[in-house]
């Protein structure tokens, strides 16, 4: 769930600013740091000058690491391997079922990401089994952020080969929207 801040109350809880994610948009930046998010107005107030003096120079910092590029992580015996997918969906007004099947035998998912949202869009998200049904829901009438909406996690969730990662993705005009499903194969 991601929790909307004022700049104020927003600032207060960035303990890494090199932690802190933005994107610049033509009126105002969408900043992101763990579950919390802020917009600040590119007005030439106090809080455009203090996030571009103090905050914008050390965020978006690339996430280093020890692995060599395209290894794989250890997980036990087993190693992880980057899986994320991406498909593009046309939806209509109203509620659209947009089903993702999981294709490895085994994987885990750490994040989902919906891209050209509107104000006003919001989504169920759900695990469903082919036979059995709805096995777990993780989001219940989640609103999106105008345009990019990004939810991850700090722990993983297992899928297995059939399962179905579901949005029923509840939309306020007929568009095209975009999801990547941020998986790990475990091979």
């Amino acid at each position: 769930m991601n929790i909307n801040l004022d700049w104020a109350d927003f600032k207060l809880i960035v303990s890494n600013k090199a932690a802190l994610r933005y994107v610049d948009r033509d009126t105002f930046y969408r900043l992101k740091f763990a579950d919390f998010e802020c917009a600040v107005m590119k007005d030439a107030g106090a809080d455009q000058t203090d996030f571009e003096t103090n905050y914008k120079p050390l965020a978006n910092a690339p996430v280093l690491n020890d692995i060599a590029a395209f290894a794989s992580k250890k997980y036990g015996a087993k190693s992880l391997f980057t899986r994320t997918t991406g498909k593009a969906h046309a939806v209509a007004v109203g509620a659209n079922t947009l089903d993702y099947t999981i294709t490895y035998a085994a994987c885990k998912i750490n994040g989902l990401e919906i891209i050209n949202a509107e104000i006003g869009d919001y989504v169920d998200l759900q695990v469903v089994h082919p036979t059995y049904g709805v096995l777990s829901q993780f989001g219940y009438s989640t609103y999106l952020a105008k345009d990019f909406y990004c939810r991850t996690s700090n722990y993983d969730a297992d899928l297995v080969s059939g399962l179905i990662l579901r949005i029923i993705y509840n939309s306020i005009s007929a568009k095209t929207i975009y999801t990547n499903y941020l998986l790990h194969e475990v091979v």
